[in-house]
């Protein structure tokens, strides 16, 4: 299995720009993936700076209906003509986040989700021996504190968002499992307790994705007692986190408490991982 970071925050390398979003490229033996899309064609412009041909790409996983993970849904549509999209039906709600000027509208440009390609999910889904996408979790621990910013707008009121539109991505490839979690919105210790249920006791070799620590307002930012809380609770010695995005300034407290159990990815990384070893460029 190959994992390409394409859009993230931050860069380590002047050839790849940056944006507010999250989109990373993986290859199996079977598919070529897109875990999210960011929020413009950076994920294009960033795949073609190392290579990759995104019209071989036959399967799209979009996390949640937020604009920085699916917002570059049309622009994919362009330049790939049959892969199918994958979205959890509940993503295509008005969703907000509160700002000091007020309520700003990050859902989904609803317009792309016309698109014939998507498939709305209700359930968790089998797609294949290698990939399932799963909704539903088996714990609802150390939800993220950042989430009280974060609304849906129902019959002309806002309400705090469920974040029920989210949705993972398990892949199991011979004998490794990676999990993949957009924002880990419902809490990533809630999303990989669900992973391990999924694959019965076998082991998850490695994690992608943002934790939500990351809030603009003083109030709504997470406790030391509870990063370390979730550090505890995501390191079992066994599995490898790879993190970003909307886990913002907390990284170098989850770096100190789990050491080389956690790294963080950017636009351009590339890990490799067979059943013998995982590789990091």
């Amino acid at each position: 299995m190959k994992i390409v970071c394409l859009v993230d925050d931050r860069s380590i390398d002047d050839r790849f720009e940056v944006e507010h979003g999250l989109s990373f490229h993986i290859e199996t033996g079977n598919h070529r993936i897109l875990f999210d899309l960011g929020q413009t064609d950076l994920f294009l412009r960033n795949a073609r700076r190392l290579g990759l041909d995104l019209s071989l790409v036959d399967t799209v996983i979009i996390s949640h209906g937020h604009y920085d993970h699916g917002g570059g849904l049309k622009r994919f549509f362009e330049v790939n003509d049959h892969a199918t999209v994958y979205i959890n039906r509940r993503a295509k709600g008005a969703f907000y986040s509160l700002r000091n000027e007020g309520m700003a509208y990050i859902g989904l440009d609803l317009t792309a989700l016309e698109n014939e390609r998507i498939r709305l999910l209700d359930h968790d889904l089998v797609i294949d021996s290698e990939l399932k996408v799963f909704q539903e979790l088996v714990s609802n621990d150390l939800v993220p504190s950042p989430n009280r910013s974060l609304f849906e707008r129902k019959e002309n009121a806002y309400v705090p968002d469920s974040f029920l539109h989210e949705q993972n991505l398990l892949i199991t490839e011979d004998g490794i499992s990676v999990l993949f979690a957009g924002c880990a919105h419902r809490g990533i210790v809630n999303i990989v307790d669900t992973a391990r249920k999924h694959l019965r006791n076998k082991p998850l070799s490695a994690v992608f994705g943002g934790f939500h620590m990351m809030s603009r307002f003083v109030a709504f930012k997470p406790e030391l007692s509870t990063i370390e809380a979730i550090a505890f609770r995501l390191d079992d010695g066994k599995t490898m986190y790879f993190t970003g995005h909307c886990t913002g300034d907390t990284y170098p407290r989850f770096k100190k408490l789990m050491g080389n159990s956690i790294d963080r990815f950017y636009p351009g990384q590339v890990v490799s991982m067979d059943s013998n070893r995982m590789t990091i460029q």
